[in-house]
């Protein structure tokens, strides 16, 4: 082995990183992996995600009583998190689509429910990388901010 360069430049930044441990597995076999055998088994990577932005929708069921007045009959309140992936290369993106649909699904030791689409970025012509973003939607699992017959 030939050693032509090293550096010894290192770079210390006190800023936090945008990286998140994705973990995802299944009780059942999936994806072209064989959960059955473990069911204990999931699979850890570390990547750049960016959440831009935190939603709580409501969905409710108001109604009118005789009286005139409005009342609520069920309210349901979740936590969605629009996000960004980093900028990946084709093979890398399928694999995260994969892995969002899996049944577990935790970021950072939180467990998620992915919802919708894996939108791939396009590309601009100017571009000279083959690297793209995508964006997602996760519903924060547990959150459960539910009122029925209030």
């Amino acid at each position: 082995m030939r050693v032509t360069a090293i550096s010894n430049s290192f770079y210390f930044s006190k800023k936090q990183l945008d990286t998140k441990v994705v973990e995802f597995g299944a009780s059942f076999d999936c994806f072209n992996v064989n959960y059955s055998e473990n069911s204990d088994f999931t699979q850890k990577v570390r990547l750049h995600i960016d959440a831009l932005q935190v939603t709580t929708p409501v969905k409710e069921r108001v109604y009118r009583e005789t009286s005139g007045n409005f009342r609520n009959a069920n309210v349901f309140i979740d936590k969605k998190i629009k996000c960004t992936a980093g900028y990946f290369d084709e093979n890398i993106h399928e694999a995260m689509g994969a892995a969002l649909k899996h049944e577990t699904l935790l970021v950072d030791s939180v467990q998620y429910f992915s919802e919708g689409e894996y939108e791939i970025n396009g590309k601009e012509s100017s571009d000279t990388s083959d690297l793209t973003q995508a964006n997602f939607t996760l519903n924060k699992q547990g959150y459960n901010l539910t009122n029925q017959s209030c």
